[in-house]
């Protein structure tokens, strides 16, 4: 049994949403599929909505639109992944060449969950984050920001934890994190944006993770003044 939920907020602040998400699931060739994402234009880039948008667009266009070509194709979880990492960097040249000719900073972050057959890839570039729970525990992707890069090697300053070094869309190429593994008896996952995370602690993410009700989550969020726009996904597999 799979179960979705998702919100998406502009915010206290009143700005355009930049955020973006997409999730679907489906039976292909008699395998269970499932495909989500969530996308943040870059803080302050000018067209961070186009970005995320058409980060998704190439996502959705390329990958989804001729997964049942892939399948019979009976291509392994890390073939999935290149071929996933393909489309990506095709977003990302889009993106890249799109500010050089109109001299105008577009990028996105995101963050993307895809399961086959119990069999699962996480992909995330920027600070848009996957949570993951399973019987083990709960893990996330790693934030693509110069705190989380400099945190390992010694004293990181805390203004540096909303710069990013990398996003879809601000080199020449992107390098995606990659995470894979197998759903146990059950699995939750959490999709989040920054905007939707920032407001709450480890646990409280946790628990929305586990038992659900973004919505909650987003009039929470936004009770606790937070500014940014927001854009969240769950998944619940059991």
């Amino acid at each position: 049994m799979i179960k979705l939920e998702y919100m998406i907020d502009a915010g206290c602040a009143g700005r355009a949403n930049q955020d973006a998400y997409w999730v679907k699931q489906g039976i292909f060739q008699g395998k269970q599929v499932v495909l989500a994402m969530v996308c943040d234009g870059v803080g302050g880039a000018a067209k961070g909505e186009v970005a995320s948008r058409k980060t998704i667009d190439y996502i959705v266009g390329g990958f989804w639109s001729n997964l049942p070509d892939f399948l019979q194709k009976d291509l392994s979880m890390k073939q999935m992944g290149d071929k996933m990492d393909q489309y990506l960097q095709k977003a990302n040249r889009y993106l890249y060449r799109a500010s050089c000719s109109n001299g105008i900073r577009t990028g996105t972050t995101i963050a993307l969950y895809f399961m086959l057959d119990r069999k699962y890839l996480i992909v995330n570039v920027g600070d848009s984050r996957v949570y993951w729970l399973k019987e083990k525990g709960m893990y996330r992707t790693r934030d693509h920001t110069l705190y989380e890069r400099r945190r390992h090697g010694g004293m990181a300053p805390e203004k540096e934890k909303r710069i990013l070094w990398q996003s879809v869309g601000s080199q020449t190429k992107v390098r995606a994190d990659r995470y894979m593994g197998e759903v146990d008896q059950s699995m939750d996952v959490l999709l989040l944006t920054d905007g939707a995370y920032r407001p709450f602690s480890k646990q409280e993410i946790r628990e929305y993770c586990q038992y659900g009700n973004l919505n909650k989550m987003r009039r929470q969020a936004l009770k606790r003044k937070e500014a940014d726009n927001m854009a969240g996904v769950r998944i619940e597999i059991r």
